[in-house]
């Protein structure tokens, strides 16, 4: 008897771990589907981060090609504005000059007819001095405005190659990120098999 007891206790614990062992392989595989479940859905939402990142990656590549085709047009209408400018402070600087070049010789002419003969040799004298002199200012005062014109339009040259550059740098930057985010833009590649 005590022998029979024994045995069916036995068997009632092979029965109780063999229903066991059927729960813990029950779980096991419920959790393995949870986390493939899991893994499947990181995947899809990291392959629509990648493919929503990807388009707004081409649409900024297309803002910057057309800013790169505007950089141009743009340069040359800003070179065309100072140029209007330097036209501007050089037709103002003619007519000051002209205006200063009318007054001289009126007031000459004045002086000559009050002073007489004598003195009209030393009036056309200071008249010449000061005629030469009001060349030689507006000769600088051009120089002044070629040169300001000349570092205008080279600071413009020298805006755009920049421009340029760092519009090419960031779409470098943006076709780099998208060759990256190309490998992740499916699920299968999200997964880590593309």
């Amino acid at each position: 008897m005590w022998l029979r007891r024994l045995r069916q206790k036995r068997q009632r614990k092979e029965q109780k771990s063999s229903s066991d062992d059927d729960e813990v392989e029950w779980v096991q595989a419920a959790m393995f589907g949870l986390q493939l479940a899991s893994t499947i859905g990181g995947a899809s939402g990291k392959s629509k981060a990648s493919r929503s990142q990807l388009r707004a990656n081409n649409q900024a590549i297309g803002e910057i090609d057309s800013a790169l085709g505007s950089l141009e047009d743009t340069a040359l209408a800003r070179t065309e504005v100072a140029e209007e400018e330097s036209d501007v402070a050089f037709t103002e600087g003619a007519r000051q000059t002209s205006t200063m070049f009318d007054d001289l010789q009126r007031t000459t002419e004045d002086a000559s007819g009050k002073q007489g003969f004598a003195f009209s040799g030393e009036v056309q004298e200071n008249f010449e001095k000061m005629q030469h002199r009001m060349q030689d200012e507006f000769g600088v005062t051009k120089e002044n405005i070629d040169r300001n014109l000349e570092k205008t339009v080279a600071s413009i040259e020298e805006w755009k190659m920049g421009e340029t550059e760092r519009l090419q740098s960031e779409k470098r930057k943006l076709r780099a990120q998208n060759d990256s985010l190309r490998g992740t833009s499916s699920i299968f590649g999200a997964l880590g098999f593309g």
